[in-house]
This record gives C-alpha cells, sequence and structure tokens, in this order.
C-alpha cells in the first residue's frame, strides 16, 4: 500500500485535538492538494521528496515523491496530524529518540494495516528541519495524517455514567413518589447492547492485528476512538477505531519454546498498569494473549461502569499480579448495571492468571458474537417496565411530567403541586 508523502508546509492544522506523554495531535484545516496538474515537477522538489523518503529506512519503498492526494477539497472526511510535542523535542536525547522511534513504528505498522475499526494512515511527512542534538547528531522528525475522531470510549463510559445516574435518579422516584418498583427494563438492555457492539468491535480489531502477527501491548479506554456514522442499522451506529500503535509490534516468526505450547517472548515492561496483564507486571516471557487480559479489564468497566484496582503500584503487583485477584461483579435485578452470566464467565476466561488457560481473541469474538446475535431476540415484557409505566401515567398529568424529575431537581414543586426532591434527600426519605 503505497502511503502519500508531504512536505509540513503543505499542512494548515487547528486546535489541539490531545496529546500523549510525546505526542500532539492537531486539526488539519489546510492541505496543498498535490495531483498531477498541481504537483511541482522541478528536479529540485522530487529530489527533496524522494530523499525525505529514503531517510526512513524502515519505509521499505513504499513512499512515493508525489502521490495523489486523497485529502482533496471534495473529501467531506476530517483529518488530523499527529506529531512530537515541541516539550518532547527540549528533553534528553535518549528521551526523544525514543519518543521519535515510537512514531516511527507507528508509521510502519499502519502502513500495513487495512481494517474497519483500526485508524486509517492517510499520509506521512518530515518537517521541515531535523532534530538536532547537543553532539550535533540528528534525528528524523515525522509527523503522521490519520482520521480525525470524533470521540473517545473513556469519554463514552462517562457518558454512560450520567445516563445510568438518571436512570437510578428514575427509579427512586417511582419508589418513593408513586410506590411502585421499575425495573427500567427497556432501558438496561438497550445500554447493554450498546456495550457489546462496542466490545465486539474493538475484539475484531484485535483478532486482525494477531493472525497479521502483531501485538497490541495498550488497550485502554483512551485509545479506542469512536466515530458515528448514518447507518441503515440504528444498532451500528457506531464505530470504533483503534489508535495509537507507538508501543506495538511484529512478532518474529518462531516456533513454541516448549513442544504443543504456544510460544512466548522476552518483550518491553510496557503499557497502561491498570490493563496490563499479570506476566507482564511479572517482567516474563509473553505473548498476544496479554492484550486479551487488557481487554476483559477494559470491557468490565464497560459493562460494570466499575474502575477496578485502585492500588498503588507495589498493592497491585502483589494482589492482582501474584496472588491472582479479580474484580467484583454488580448483582441485583433491579440494577441497571447488572451482568449476565454469560458475560461474566467470558470476562472470567479472558482474566485467567495462567497464560494457557486464557482465551486467545479468536475464543472471545466467537463466543461474544454469538452472545451479541442472540440479543435481537425479544424477551418477554415486564409488567413494571418504564415504559408501561408510562403508559400508565397518561391517565394523570403527573406521569406525564415525570421526566422532569431530574432536570428540576433543586425545585420545591412541580407545576402540578407536587414534591420534587434533590436525589440524597429522595434516598434520605425511602431510608427513613
Amino acid at each position: 500500500m503505497s502511503i502519500p508523502y508531504y512536505q509540513r508546509t503543505d499542512i494548515g492544522t487547528g486546535e489541539c485535538l490531545g496529546k500523549g506523554c510525546f505526542s500532539k495531535v492537531f486539526a488539519i484545516n489546510r492541505i496543498r492538494h498535490r495531483d498531477a496538474s498541481t504537483a511541482s515537477t522541478s528536479p529540485t522538489a522530487i529530489a527533496e521528496a524522494k530523499a525525505a523518503t529514503a531517510k526512513i529506512s524502515y519505509w521499505k519503498n513504499k513512499g512515493s515523491s508525489l502521490m495523489l492526494s486523497l485529502l482533496s477539497s471534495s473529501n467531506k472526511n476530517k483529518y488530523a496530524l499527529k506529531a512530537l510535542r515541541n516539550s518532547t523535542l527540549r528533553k534528553e536525547e535518549k528521551f526523544v529518540r525514543a519518543a521519535a522511534r515510537d512514531l516511527k513504528n507507528e508509521l510502519r505498522l499502519l502502513s500495513n494495516l487495512n481494517h474497519e475499526n483500526i485508524i486509517t494512515l492517510h499520509g506521512f511527512g518530515m518537517a521541515s528541519k531535523n532534530i538536532e542534538f547537543e553532539n550535533k547528531k540528528k534525528c528524523e522528525n515525522i509527523f503522521l495524517i490519520l482520521d480525525q475522531l470524533e470521540y473517545t470510549l473513556d469519554k463514552k463510559i462517562q457518558d454512560w455514567v450520567s445516563e445510568d445516574q438518571h436512570l437510578n435518579d428514575e427509579q427512586l422516584y417511582h419508589q418513593y413518589f408513586i410506590g411502585k418498583d421499575v425495573h427500567l427494563a427497556d432501558n438496561g438492555p438497550r445500554m447493554l447492547k450498546e456495550k457489546v457492539n462496542i466490545g465486539l468491535q474493538i475484539v475484531s480489531a484485535l483478532q486482525y492485528l494477531h493472525k497479521s502477527g502483531y501485538i497490541y501491548r495498550d488497550l485502554k479506554a483512551q485509545n479506542i476512538g469512536l466515530m458515528n456514522h448514518n447507518n441503515d442499522n440504528p444498532l451500528m451506529t457506531t464505530k470504533v477505531k483503534l489508535f495509537d500503535f507507538g508501543i506495538s509490534r511484529k512478532l518474529p516468526d518462531t516456533q513454541a519454546n516448549i513442544p504443543f505450547q504456544e510460544p512466548l517472548y522476552k518483550m518491553s515492561y510496557v503499557g497502561s498498569p491498570r490493563y496490563m496483564a499479570p506476566e507482564v507486571h511479572n517482567r516474563q516471557k509473553y505473548n498476544q494473549k496479554v492484550d486479551v487480559y487488557s481487554w476483559s479489564i477494559l470491557f468490565y468497566m464497560m459493562v460494570t461502569l466499575e474502575k477496578p484496582f485502585r492500588y498503588g503500584h507495589k498493592e497491585h503487583v502483589q494482589k492482582v499480579c501474584r496472588n491472582g485477584e479479580r474484580p467484583k461483579f454488580v448483582c441485583g435485578k433491579n440494577d441497571s448495571n447488572s451482568v449476565p452470566q454469560e458475560i461474566q464467565t467470558l470476562i472470567g476466561n479472558s482474566w485467567k492468571q495462567d497464560v494457557s488457560e486464557r482465551y486467545s481473541i479468536t475464543e472471545v469474538h466467537k463466543e461474544l458474537t454469538q452472545y451479541y446475535n442472540g440479543m435481537g431476540k425479544q424477551t418477554p415484557k415486564d409488567k413494571n417496565s418504564l415504559v408501561d409505566l408510562v403508559v400508565e401515567a397518561e391517565k394523570t398529568t403527573l406521569e406525564k411530567k415525570y421526566f422532569s424529575f431530574v432536570k428540576k431537581t433543586h425545585s420545591v414543586n412541580n407545576a402540578h403541586g407536587l414534591p420534587i426532591a434533590p436525589r440524597k434527600e429522595v434516598r434520605a426519605a425511602m431510608m427513613a
């Protein structure tokens, strides 16, 4: 796959969309369209483009001096530029070279990947000046042109938490003021199906990576982008885009270290501690199943809306990585976050301490797909569901207006003279 090469002066950037330890991402608001009629064909321009491409030794002749731009003015998609932060460039040489190496690694990997749930590389280039150190040595300062993401999963989880709070407020209101136990049966399954849909797309991206011989190593909510599309299927309105491949790597084509066992590799201690598999924390050899463990922690957070392992580093290593402690699941028929047993079992098989017993990503994909497909079947109607209560409420103006409860939490009375109490006051009244 050929990737267009750009000069930094070709691109105009706008607001900063996000930043990591080493790099920043900016919205692209202007780009020079290079095609057969407008591209410079002077010997100097061609020589500069070829030289810049040749400087990247790992590029394997995939670059081209003057490519047709994918970013024409008629393209409605939005793109972003990822480059090293200025603060990164001012650090010591060892740190800067490591940051530049990660960005080059991401360029190399993304140029070989093509999957609907992985961010797309649309171009690359080099800044007008190389990074120069005090000893006069230099380092290439590259940038990437990627999809511009609309949202991230960590923000989506925050939305789910707020929505769940809203549902619980509605439940409390009905229990206290109306005297009926609301199971919210029409909302819990809808939210769960959205979560399973997103979780399955993440698994699809990981399965593609693993089958292609790669290991991701940094799966977390902050590295999952979300795109919304006008899809005919209302359940597929959110599209997952896995991004940030700086510490991902290609695994060597080797046989198992021990006959009849899956291969393990000696690799770096990298990743985000909460999501990091025990074998990585313990500085042991590991394989692609570390991504499965990370996914299980992430999916647990999605379905329970709870953040696990609130320990310091030493305590985390002792309890989680050595003693095999895992987070607990929420129970209770009236809790909108109660996790079905099938999901609990799948997550449990995905975070097993023993790597040989832990699910592969293919096994996770198979079981989660089966569960997701089965979610489309109709379930018996709950007589105390929110929908039934609203229908019944049409007989009274109180129930027609009850949704204003959450919005008017600081009002003493509503339009009909009935008390509207804040959440804490409702709880206190119920406990009295």
